[in-house]
């Protein structure tokens, strides 16, 4: 009977073992599957959080180029109204305004003159002012 009883004993051995691999096995598998969940969780959210970071910078590098483009057209705009303020001091200083506004027939609507005249003269008042409004006033 003894040996009927070891032998019990080791099959129950056996058994035991084989349903703790089993259990074993169980638990080696979900740990698994949690684990690739979770990593998968997370490279998701760091390649969300590196798109999104690449999409700032690319946000921000656009903006950039842009305010240097308006800066850019401002700094053109102000050298064309200077260089034209200038230009305009020159013609004024050059033109008989009194001749050409009683020359008959005008070259030009008298309106569309005054107001161009007005216009370009008042750009810039505070360059050349006596002579400007010596202009307007005539």
């Amino acid at each position: 009977m003894v040996e009927v009883s070891g032998a019990v004993n080791a099959r129950n051995i056996v058994s035991c073992w084989v349903d703790m691999r089993g259990v074993a096995d169980k638990s080696v598998h979900q740990l698994e599957k949690l684990i690739n969940s979770k990593l998968e969780a997370s490279v998701s959210k760091q390649i969300q959080t590196h798109s999104a970071a690449v999409a700032l910078r690319r946000h921000q590098t656009l903006s950039g180029e842009l305010a240097e483009g308006q800066r850019k057209l401002a700094s053109l705009a102000v050298a064309g109204a200077n260089s034209e303020s200038v230009l305009i001091l020159i013609l004024v200083k050059q033109v008989d305004l009194q001749g050409l506004l009683t020359s008959n027939p005008l070259p030009l609507s008298q309106y569309v003159l005054l107001l161009s005249l007005l216009q370009q003269l008042a750009c810039d008042i505070g360059n050349d002012t006596s002579n400007k409004l010596g202009h307007l006033g005539a």
